[in-house]
């Protein structure tokens, strides 16, 4: 916020001015108190933002893992058509990662540590369920259309979500930051007083 109002400041104290026209002290004061409240406002949006996006976010991983789990046999098979090592392993590890971790998003509980998993568990799926779209934006002609095919994948949302929850984390409207000012707050460690010099 202060660096846009010295920006503002800046534009309406030498760019103007360097034009031939000086902005008003009064009209000049309301643009910079104006854009600082507009400033304040958007702020205080980012947590009810995340809390919208790890909700759909976690509900979404929390379905998905279940479905996987609900059939097994069906999921086995894309896994070994898809290429993944191990299928039946992997179906349980990527099932119980999206189940687990779609909860522990929802109730922002330990969010960037679980976003971590995530991340790669959706890395993978386009490296394997993708890899023909990821190849062809990568190096086949018609990059663009591999763009919409990349952006339209399943799995998409998921990688944007579990990459805006490690960046960002779970927000003020979660358990993580509960714990952060209540069980994990940190306490400041002040300096030891220096002795005072001995007068001789």
């Amino acid at each position: 916020m202060i660096v846009a109002n010295h920006a503002l400041l800046w534009i309406g104290g030498i760019v103007l001015p360097y034009a031939g026209i000086t902005p008003p002290d009064a009209k000049h004061a309301l643009v910079v108190r104006g854009y600082g409240k507009f400033d304040t406002v958007a702020n205080n949006l980012q947590s009810l933002v995340l809390l919208f996006v790890r909700l759909c976010f976690g509900w979404e991983l929390f379905v998905s893992g279940r479905g996987h789990l609900n059939n097994v046999d069906a999921m086995i098979k894309n896994f070994t058509d898809w290429g993944v090592p191990f299928p039946h392993i992997n179906v349980y590890i990527s099932a119980y990662t999206e189940m687990i971790g779609g909860l522990f998003i929802l109730f922002g509980l330990l969010s960037r540590l679980v976003s971590v998993p995530l991340t790669f568990n959706f890395i993978v799926a386009y490296l394997t369920a993708s890899r023909k779209t990821i190849t062809h934006l990568l190096f086949g002609p018609g990059r663009l259309d591999a763009v919409d095919d990349f952006t339209g994948d399943a799995a998409f949302f998921f990688l944007v979500a579990a990459l805006i929850t490690l960046a960002f984390g779970p927000g003020k409207v979660s358990l993580d930051f509960v714990l952060s000012r209540t069980v994990f707050k940190r306490t400041r460690i002040h300096p030891a007083p220096e002795p005072s010099a001995k007068t001789s």
